[in-house]
């Protein structure tokens, strides 16, 4: 009989580690942190010129990911012209900073300006988790470029 209390203590006290864990992943972050506190972006840099294939790389904190990877998306005004995955390059399950990197192949015949946006991955859906950063970028030939875009780089 003392076994089976101690059994059953010991396997609450995990449940309850595991569920702490799972919250503590999960926790919103606060609405006044700034972006930078979540993810750096290396490249590529504010109103670079997109062409061809593109890298993307920087440092996010290990919460950013799920199970290692993130969204990526390049938008512009009339919608979404591509996406792909950003992954980790390191342990991933930890707060600290984790590299990442992703290709995305820039669609041809396209020029102007457009987004970048890098997602934190949010399996739950709630909108207190979503946080992006949005690079403002130019699609196409430097030729075709005539304004520069001043979009902010903030997160949402």
């Amino acid at each position: 009989m003392i076994h089976k209390r101690h059994f059953i203590i010991c396997l609450i006290a995990v449940a309850l580690v595991i569920v702490g864990l799972v919250f503590d992943f999960f926790r919103p972050s606060s609405p006044t942190s700034d972006i930078s506190d979540w993810i750096r972006v290396s490249s590529p840099l504010p109103d670079t010129i997109l062409t061809g294939q593109l890298t993307i790389s920087g440092v996010a904190r290990g919460n950013w990911f799920f199970e290692g990877s993130f969204p990526v998306e390049l938008v512009d005004d009339s919608g979404d012209l591509a996406q792909t995955i950003a992954t980790a390059k390191g342990d991933w399950m930890t707060d600290a900073f984790v590299p990442f990197e992703a290709t995305l192949q820039i669609p041809k015949n396209l020029a102007g300006p457009a987004t970048l946006i890098l997602k934190r991955d949010n399996p739950s859906g709630l909108p207190d988790y979503d946080r992006s950063i949005s690079i403002p970028v130019f699609v196409g030939s430097p030729s075709s470029k005539t304004t520069t875009d001043s979009r902010s780089t903030e997160g949402e």
